[in-house]
């Protein structure tokens, strides 16, 4: 009995041995989980075009012709149809004023002006004596741009950042304040505190 228990036992074991050395596959294996990105969309590049213009620069130079912003904080200035364009850095503008405006982000409504913020210039946004500034270059290429950081003085004379629009509507109910201007306690957008300004501050 005992030797016919362990013969079962041999046995058994044996078709174990090689039912597990007949398996070439695992039951299982891990693939890597393949996560799909979205695509990223496509955003249409601006094309600048030629404006007319008058210019100052730091030097004291007086330009008066065509302009044209070249996507690297550069303008091509061309005195006229026949001399070639001279590359000037737009650090070196004192004033700048081309023709052409772009009515959904700006009061204008025939011309750009850009001034010298510091050591940077500026497109202004305002009318009026209250100055307020972004850094946009197009004219009316990419229609309702406003920068994404607004630019002003502050009254000790040093420039203020407004780089949220918690922060323009603060800045903006302050300047309402202190010129006792008629202002609601409404949440405005950029393009919305431009416009009031135009009508509580249309002249220089």
């Amino acid at each position: 009995m005992k030797t016919l228990l362990t013969g079962i036992l041999l046995t058994l074991s044996t078709y174990a041995t090689f039912g597990q050395a007949g398996r070439t596959t695992p039951m299982y294996r891990g693939y890597p989980v393949i996560i799909p990105r979205p695509a990223t969309p496509y955003v249409m590049p601006i094309i600048y075009q030629l404006h007319d213009g008058d210019a100052r620069l730091t030097d004291g130079s007086q330009l008066r012709g065509r302009f044209m912003y070249n996507k690297n904080s550069s303008f091509t200035f061309y005195q006229d149809g026949h001399s070639p364009g001279k590359t000037i850095p737009a650090y070196k503008f004192e004033y700048l004023k081309l023709a052409g405006a772009d009515t959904t982000a700006t009061p204008r409504t025939d011309s750009t002006v850009f001034l010298r913020v510091k050591n940077q210039l500026c497109r202004r946004l305002t009318v009026g004596k209250v100055g307020l500034y972004d850094q946009t270059y197009s004219v009316n290429e990419d229609k309702g741009k406003i920068g994404n950081t607004l630019l002003t003085w502050s009254d000790d004379g040093k420039i203020k950042r407004l780089r949220t629009l918690e922060e323009a509507n603060q800045w903006f109910y302050a300047v309402c304040q202190q010129n006792n201007w008629p202002n609601s306690d409404i949440f405005l957008s950029k393009t919305e505190i431009i416009k009031r300004l135009a009508q509580l501050d249309p002249t220089p």
